[in-house]
């Protein structure tokens, strides 16, 4: 993704701090960079040269589900991309609501359940946020359709601060799925979208996600970054960084412990540091990078880090140090091949 025009470079960060340099552990680099280049080397012959598994002989990496490097590589942020971010029949502020419901629910079979409802169906038809009571009452009537031991949304975010607020928010509406809905057909009301447009910077755009009733930090990162696949969306993710848990706890696995630098630096600011500096640290270590050979499938200008790509590095990060180290508990998600599972009675 190229840096948009009205990107804030290095937005809310204190540039200062740049200067400084993180204490990392060096054989967790080392780790990190086996990684890094384990991961991507699988979603190239997965993905790119369409090799039959195996993909790779590291065991962790055969064993456990690992994301893509890469954000936009994987299977529901594809069809997010395709079907509404980069979809010509869709105007633009459909494409923010529906990209907004889309992360909400998190799954592309809850997706495909309200895809072909009819001409004017939910994802593609031209004005749907002009026909709010049309397209819910729709909706509903698919959702009630669904069996009842499908789950609606995934496990991938942590949504229960999310689905707590709108049960707060809109009681009235039995039929759980629809809240989220109901909420976007609030935002419609709001003139959302145009408020977003409307944003100065980055964070100001990230803090007004965050205002959405149920939605935290994580969550509205999540969205914002959706948003800027959106090519009228005013910003990209290049240069605006807020650090989920999981990527907070995978740099307390990198950087040394009871170090004053690391100590003053922000996660969001190592992160842009690391985007800058992360392969001089490799090649000091011996540790090959040339990202020009290893990011091969992507475009010349995205052959490197950008500060997203790292945030969901370091979120699996933690995750592979933990399933390399004996005495720390095992992540949950093994790997396993994608099966559709289909919402309604078969």
């Amino acid at each position: 993704m190229l840096t948009k025009p009205r990107d804030e470079l290095y937005c809310n960060i204190d540039k200062s701090h740049l200067d400084l340099h993180p204490e990392f552990i060096p054989e967790r680099l080392e780790l990190l960079h086996k990684y890094i280049t384990g991961r991507y080397d699988i979603h190239i012959k997965k993905d790119v040269l369409k090799f039959d598994p195996p993909y790779t002989t590291d065991e962790v990496l055969k064993t456990y589900k690992f994301t893509n490097i890469r954000r936009e590589h994987d299977r529901t942020t594809k069809w997010l991309i395709e079907n509404i971010s980069t979809n010509s029949e869709i105007s633009y502020k459909d494409k923010v609501y529906k990209s907004i419901i889309f992360r909400l629910y998190n799954r592309i079979e809850t997706a495909d359940s309200i895809l072909h409802l009819d001409d004017n169906d939910f994802f593609t038809s031209l004005y749907f946020s002009d026909h709010t009571e049309t397209w819910i009452d729709k909706c509903r009537s698919q959702f009630n359709k669904i069996r009842k031991n499908y789950r609606v949304t995934t496990n991938a975010y942590k949504v229960g601060g999310t689905t707590r607020g709108l049960e707060i928010s809109y009681p009235q509406e039995k039929c759980k799925p629809v809240r989220v809905l109901l909420l976007v057909d609030d935002l419609i009301r709001d003139n959302f979208a145009e408020k977003l447009t409307e944003c100065h910077n980055q964070l100001e755009a990230f803090e007004l996600i965050r205002s959405i009733k149920g939605i935290g930090n994580f969550i509205a990162y999540q969205i914002y970054v959706d948003l800027t696949y959106i090519e009228e969306f005013p910003f990209s993710e290049n240069e605006f960084i807020v650090s989920g848990p999981g990527c907070h706890y995978g740099l307390q696995m990198l950087l040394k412990e009871n170090s004053d630098v690391n100590a003053v630096m922000s996660d969001e600011e190592i992160i842009f540091w690391m985007r800058d500096n992360l392969g001089d640290e490799f090649n000091s270590l011996g540790l090959y990078w040339n990202p020009e050979k290893i990011f091969i499938d992507l475009e010349y200008h995205d052959r490197c880090f950008n500060v997203m790509s790292l945030e969901n590095i370091m979120c699996e990060f933690q995750k592979y140090v933990r399933a390399n180290d004996p005495n720390k508990s095992k992540p949950r998600n093994r790997w396993k091949g994608f099966e559709y599972e289909n919402p309604f009675e078969n």
